[in-house]
């Protein structure tokens, strides 16, 4: 089964935690984790805005309205890894949204 899959098939716990939940794991390790802290010294608070970028252009494809919500959620995601000083916070809160999203739209 393919991370496609994921959001075509009815709800599957098994294919959420084997696929999503590595997948928004090396997502946000890379755009909080890498990007963000290794632009934070010279940027400062910028560098929540720059991560945002790439953060919306990967959900190129998918909907326009996740698309658009991608440049707010990008922004939280990269403050509160920010503040928090962990890429952790935007980890599980973007695993949380997914599962919940998830959850309902295939309820």
């Amino acid at each position: 089964s393919s991370v496609g899959q994921y959001y075509t098939n009815p709800f599957d716990y098994y294919s959420f935690f084997t696929q999503m939940v590595p997948l928004l794991f090396a997502w946000e390790y890379m755009l909080r984790g890498f990007l963000l802290f290794g632009l934070k010294e010279k940027f400062k608070e910028a560098s929540i805005l720059i991560q945002m970028v790439p953060f919306v252009l990967l959900h190129i494809g998918k909907p326009e309205i996740e698309i658009l919500m991608c440049i707010p959620m990008g922004l939280w995601f990269g403050y509160i890894a920010y503040r928090g000083k962990s890429f952790w916070p935007a980890f599980i809160t973007h695993t949380f949204i997914n599962f919940t999203l998830k959850y309902f739209v295939n309820f």
